[in-house]
């Protein structure tokens, strides 16, 4: 860095700490001992208000070429330990993170589709197949772990990569979102008793948590499952099947229970393979990451019409959404059968959502119904189901607007949240929703 005129250590040292923090000129007195390539670098990165600056002040210092996952880990553990919830990385750009919502540049220089592909096969664990795949127009989600030796430098990553448009043709674009290592407490995520005591009771049926993306419904129900694994009075084998893993349960204590985490497509080809292996394995409860789809929804479905506890979560609105959502994945003559089965094996639907309170935080909104047996007999033959959910919710359950103006009248929800929910409830009532 230093150009031929020597130096002695303590100005040396005076000049990198300078340098370091990236703030102010250059000193007149050591400016003709920095090289100009070297200048130009640091007063660029100064002037760049979108280049990442630590609060720690912890420096990033980039290799001259990101090989393997000593490289990637290197960048993890810089990553999570200053606090940045998501990371960019693509051919032709430089490394970008995101940090309280805001998106900076990490790296001056732009990452090579060489580096890209070693980072992407370091994330997949390596293996070359997820560059063919990529290739082949399939986007890939997987989950990584990156060791520390201290809790800090330990993360956990949810990983998405796929193809994109550059100049000149096509790039990579790979995305990692750091996700809790361990699932949270139902007292962290003021979980409502009766939601509890719902999962508690669940030894066969099929329990939903739902919501749109980016509400909390896949944490909810990790910290659902934390509480009934720690508790001595269950003895459980939990199953799961997600893509990716988002949370993992091997630290927290389980006295009486075990669980084995698959993901699919790395550890099981599809979700109904794994839904084969499983009932197999003699499981107590099941883990379906998500009902996305028509096979989704009928491997769900099978746990359950086999005598065992199925968990999973949808991106719906509401309750309503949810039931008439799956019907809908299904053919006009099939739909009388899936009903009657689907009613039969419903146990709890609970359909959240993140919202605004006065002081610009978020407050959990959570609508439920929880289907007994009388309500079985209600809902199986239903003709119009819409309307005889909203009917059931109503007498025996919670509905979304009920929560809003509690939460409201104990100050901990916006107002104009308020309103807009009051205005959604209304169209459902009105049979838009």
């Amino acid at each position: 860095m230093f150009g031929e005129t020597t130096m002695s250590s303590e100005a040396q040292t005076k000049l990198l700490d300078h340098l370091k923090t990236l703030g102010g000129e250059i000193p007149a007195e050591f400016a003709h001992l920095v090289k100009d390539s070297d200048r130009r670098r640091w007063e660029g990165k100064k002037r760049v208000e979108d280049f990442f600056m630590a609060e720690s002040g912890e420096v990033y210092e980039a290799p001259a070429a990101y090989r393997d996952s000593k490289d990637l880990n290197t960048l993890l553990q810089y990553v999570a330990r200053n606090g940045a919830n998501d990371l960019y990385l693509g051919d032709g750009s430089p490394i970008e993170l995101r940090v309280h919502g805001r998106l900076y540049k990490l790296t001056d220089r732009s990452l090579t589709a060489d580096e890209v592909r070693q980072l992407m096969v370091a994330l997949y664990g390596d293996s070359t197949s997820v560059i063919t795949s990529v290739l082949n127009g399939e986007r890939k989600d997987c989950s990584y772990q990156c060791p520390g030796e201290t809790m800090e430098d330990f993360s956990r990553w949810r990983v998405f990569m796929s193809l994109r448009s550059v100049t000149g043709g096509l790039g990579f674009r790979v995305v990692c979102r750091q996700i809790a290592v361990d699932p949270p407490t139902c007292a962290q995520v003021f979980m409502p008793p009766d939601i509890i005591q719902s999962v508690e009771s669940l030894h066969r049926g099929i329990f939903l948590m739902t919501g749109p993306t980016g509400s909390g419904k896949s944490t909810s129900l990790a910290a659902l499952l934390r509480h009934r694994l720690e508790s001595p009075d269950f003895s459980d084998h939990l199953i799961t099947a997600e893509w990716p893993i988002e949370y993992v349960y091997e630290r927290i204590r389980k006295p009486f229970s075990v669980v084995t985490q698959w993901e699919v497509p790395r550890m099981m080809v599809s979700f109904r393979d794994a839904v084969v292996a499983a009932l197999r394995a003699d499981p107590d409860l099941f883990l379906l990451g998500e009902m996305r789809d028509r096979p989704t929804m009928e491997a769900g479905l099978q746990v359950a019409l086999t005598g065992h506890g199925m968990l999973s979560t949808m991106h719906t609105n509401s309750v309503v959404q949810t039931i008439t959502r799956i019907l809908k994945e299904f053919k006009e003559g099939e739909r009388e059968a899936i009903q009657y089965d689907l009613v039969d094996n419903l146990h709890m639907i609970v359909s959240q959502m993140l919202r605004k309170t006065p002081d610009g935080k978020r407050v959990a909104l959570r609508e439920r119904l929880a289907i007994d047996g009388s309500s079985k007999e209600r809902l199986r033959t239903a003709k119009n189901l819409a309307q005889a959910l909203r009917k059931e919710i109503e007498s025996s359950g919670r509905l979304l607007v009920e929560e809003a103006r509690d939460l409201y009248k104990e100050g901990r929800l916006a107002k104009e949240e308020l309103d807009n929910i009051e205005h959604m409830d209304k169209m459902e009532r009105g049979g838009v929703l």
